[in-house]
């Protein structure tokens, strides 16, 4: 009996703190609610005054709801955060947005605005010489050149780029329907205007395959309406050496007129000076976000298609014939359709001399300057080599 007794006593107890601990929890929850309603109404009032506030917003309410008898079972989680719109969000952290560029599509700036506070001052002689060292980068360049760090690995990408630029220059003047001698300006004046106007030390400049070839229709069009004679269509090795043209079916020499060089090179000079004003006033007007909108498959399509016209180009000096040039549409066609019609009458040597080159360049490009790269510095002119090789062969076995 005492054991029930004392039993049934912590029993009662046990409820009695149950009880209490209820009632707390309500007490506790209904504080909890209450609370609640209230920010839900300061959550209303500050949606409305959200635009005026400047400090950052609280964190969020987070409440747990009753639980169902004194076992906690399971929890909701209730988050009370404002709405904001985008001019609200600007607004309320002060977000200002950037201004466009002036000029064509952008938003007009004023000159302080464009050029500094400096350009509504008086213009002083410390302003004239920001301004040209603004046009003239280089030389900022060579006042913080380091001689003993830069110089050696200068020379040495100077010499190699200079020695491949000697064929590549060729090959692109003969390309564009020029004297070769045309090819090594290509390679010396872009560079040296670059050097005064440019600021990159990793940008190449100069011609490309593309260029040449859209410069040689107006000069080839031009110059056979023209009072100068269209020159023939191949060139032999022995041609590279000056402003001679050489008759690649009998290997005869056949010296140009000075006119008709002259006035082919005036019409690429011509074509050349108005396509760079061209340039100039779409840089001017920022038109440059065209750019944007060449997609990876247009510029792919026409890389290959520049790759096959340049091919096609190569195709009659390979196989010793000659070729009338044509323009127009269908142009490779044509130039295919005439070369199958003149094939049986190819030229052997040039044939083995073409093929010997060919090999020659591939074994050194895969095979022989990968290993060479790991001992010297600077790649071997394969290419000058062979230029000047077939050059010298051809001028004392006169063929």
């Amino acid at each position: 009996m005492p054991k029930e007794r004392s039993a049934s006593a912590r029993l009662r107890r046990l409820d009695s703190n149950h009880a209490g601990i209820a009632e707390e929890d309500e007490t506790a929850f209904a504080k909890a609610d209450a609370a609640d309603d209230v920010a839900q109404v300061d959550g209303d009032d500050h949606e409305a005054q959200q635009a005026k506030q400047t400090s950052p917003p609280p964190p969020p309410h987070i409440h747990r709801c009753r639980p169902h008898g004194h076992s906690v079972t399971s929890k909701r989680v209730h988050v009370s955060r404002p709405i904001f719109s985008q001019a609200g969000f600007d607004a309320r952290y002060h977000f200002t947005r950037p201004k466009a560029p002036s000029g064509f599509g952008g938003e007009a700036r004023s000159v302080a605005e464009r050029f500094g506070a400096a350009a509504c001052h008086k213009p002083t002689g410390r302003c004239l010489l920001n301004c040209l060292l603004r046009l003239l980068p280089c030389v900022t360049i060579m006042r913080h050149y380091k001689l003993k760090k830069d110089l050696v690995a200068d020379i040495i990408a100077g010499l190699t780029v200079g020695i491949m630029n000697i064929p590549q220059g060729m090959a692109y003047a003969m390309l564009a329907d020029l004297p070769p001698v045309c090819g090594l300006y290509l390679g010396f004046y872009p560079l040296l205007l670059y050097f005064l106007f440019g600021t990159s030390r990793q940008v190449s400049m100069g011609t490309f395959a593309i260029s040449s070839l859209m410069v040689a229709v107006p000069v080839t069009r031009l110059a056979s309406q023209g009072t100068a004679p269209s020159p023939p269509s191949s060139t032999t090795l022995a041609a590279l050496v000056g402003n001679e043209t050489g008759d690649s079916i009998n290997g005869t020499l056949i010296t140009e007129a000075p006119d008709a060089a002259a006035y082919r090179t005036e019409v690429a000079l011509s074509v050349s000076l108005l396509a760079g004003l061209i340039q100039l006033g779409l840089g001017l007007l920022r038109f440059g976000f065209i750019t944007t909108y060449l997609s990876t498959p247009l510029v792919s399509g026409f890389t290959t298609g520049a790759a096959f016209h340049v091919l096609t180009s190569q195709v009659p000096s390979v196989l010793g014939i000659k070729v009338p040039r044509h323009s127009g549409f269908f142009k490779l066609a044509l130039t295919y359709a005439d070369v199958f019609k003149r094939i049986g009458g190819a030229n052997a040597a040039s044939m083995v001399i073409s093929a010997l080159c060919i090999g020659v360049l591939l074994l050194f490009r895969l095979f022989i300057n990968p290993r060479l790269a790991k001992r010297c510095r600077f790649p071997v002119p394969v290419e000058l080599t062979l230029v000047v090789a077939g050059a010298l062969s051809s001028h004392f076995a006169q063929f």
